[in-house]
């Protein structure tokens, strides 16, 4: 009997969801994507899910821009705000449309039409509303706020969950796949560079040894396949294992308990195809992958996330080796060197954080050196990126530039807290840079220069609405 596929464990695990008029309440007064978070049902399918949050905190800024108006703001600031905010949702709406639309198509998915037609409709409302702000017929308001994110709320719950997290369709993908690419949106991703290649290489060789099981009838031979993915298989598992046990990360035990019963699985159906009591089949194959996904996505997902673990542990580290893990790549060498050096500017805070705590002489001079090289290297390096991002045409650029511009004032004012004798920097000082250093890693930078050149093929100009 092969194992239920649970493709979308957070929507199972979530409690049943309000009333109409709760969720509405939510929706009017949320502030960040935490109060909303729960009124949003999540398809299962990363790069979907992260954009539907993206786009939802996008949404959300407009509050902000309303606190910079009725606050007695800059007119100008707010004006050109408000622009970009609403010039931001309307290009990473583009963007993430075409992403849905490419996995429709690609997986032969229903709702084609139903999607087309909501896409265009919000598209247009979204045209309308920056034509009427241009010519002054539109203001940033609660109301415009409400309008957007009631509907992007209910398209996400009503029409994208239809056509995104479907059993019958994720199981026909499992049956059907035949290499990574096929397969690999169904894959959470855990942010640990070593962890998710050494995920898609036992996927791929799963893929392949299935394959050479099915054409060969020589029982020494399919001894020897099932025994290299076997052996294969349990390696992976012992370098989860020594991963947890070194970071000291919880569920050691549960990882140990899955790991056993996936290499039990695999012994007893190696034992089934040589007694001949099963055949190797696309059911076989279904099994392996199937509990082999929901290990990844319900287990390993819980264990290594960077979400949740990430600024912990890069806050013990003492040097590049210890942080590199948890840094994610992009596909920009430059970009990749700037990350590193940027990490290490604040693990070396650590040295100034102890002679600020035994009052050593001359610390505050040392911590205004430190901050001072940590401002220009984040200056130096988003300038970098700034850079890239206009060239490709990137259509997050305002929304990624504003993190930019917000972290640089940010940490001006505590710098000169320090420096001023208001405050020291202590271990939640470093704690605090590297949480936003981190998360802006995994959710701007790899979509900016991990996937520029898709995006930038995929990017919808305004004038091309309008016209």
């Amino acid at each position: 009997m092969t194992a239920e596929l649970k493709i979308n464990p957070a929507v199972q695990a979530k409690p049943q969801r309000k009333s109409e008029t709760w969720n509405r309440w939510l929706m009017q007064t949320a502030k960040t994507w935490a109060d909303v978070s729960g009124v949003v049902k999540e398809t299962g399918i990363e790069t979907i899910d992260y954009d539907h949050r993206r786009m939802t905190e996008a949404i959300l800024e407009i509050d902000n821009l309303l606190d910079l108006v009725e606050g007695g703001g800059l007119k100008m600031e707010a004006i050109h705000r408000q622009e970009r905010v609403l010039e931001n949702l309307y290009a990473y709406s583009a963007r993430h449309f075409a992403r849905e639309f490419n996995i429709i198509k690609k997986y032969d998915l229903p709702g084609y039409e139903e999607q087309r037609l909501a896409h265009n409709g919000f598209l247009t409302m979204l045209s309308g509303m920056i034509k009427d702000f241009r010519e002054g017929r539109l203001t940033a308001s609660h109301n415009v706020r409400a309008v957007i994110l009631e509907w992007w709320i209910r398209h996400i719950n009503e029409v994208d969950y239809n056509t995104f997290c479907s059993e019958d369709w994720t199981s026909a993908i499992i049956h059907g796949a035949a290499d990574w690419q096929d397969i690999a949106q169904l894959i959470r991703s855990t942010g640990v560079e070593t962890l998710d290649d050494e995920h898609r290489e036992m996927t791929i060789t799963t893929f392949s040894l299935v394959e050479d099981l099915k054409g060969t009838r020589d029982a020494a031979e399919m001894d020897t396949i099932f025994g290299l993915l076997i052996d294969i298989a349990d390696l992976h598992f012992q370098d989860e294992e020594a991963f947890i046990e070194q970071y000291e990360l919880p569920g050691l035990n549960i990882q140990r308990e899955q790991h056993a019963l996936f290499l039990e699985t695999l012994r007893r159906r190696r034992q089934d195809v040589e007694t001949g009591a099963s055949p190797v089949s696309g059911e076989m194959r279904f099994e392996i992958l199937n509990l082999w996904i929901q290990h990844i996505n319900e287990v390993d997902y819980n264990s290594f996330s960077l979400d949740k673990h990430a600024p912990k542990i890069l806050a013990a580290a003492e040097n590049w080796d210890h942080a590199s893990e948890f840094i994610k790549k992009t596909d920009v060498t430059e970009i990749n060197d700037d990350h590193q050096k940027i990490t290490l500017i604040i693990i070396g805070l650590d040295a100034v954080i102890a002679d600020a705590a035994a009052g050593a002489e001359g610390w505050r001079d040392r911590a205004a050196a430190q901050f001072d090289a940590l401002h220009d290297a984040c200056a130096r390096h988003f300038r970098r990126e700034a850079k890239i991002m206009q060239e490709t045409n990137f259509s997050g650029f305002l929304q990624h530039n504003e993190q930019h511009e917000g972290f640089l004032k940010t940490w001006e004012k505590r710098a000169d807290d320090i420096v001023a004798g208001r405050a020291i920097p202590t271990n939640k000082t470093k704690h605090a840079l590297l949480e936003w250093w981190v998360e802006h890693i995994r959710e701007f930078d790899m979509k900016a220069f991990s996937e520029r050149f898709e995006l930038q093929a995929l990017n919808v100009s305004q004038k091309e609405v309008e016209s």
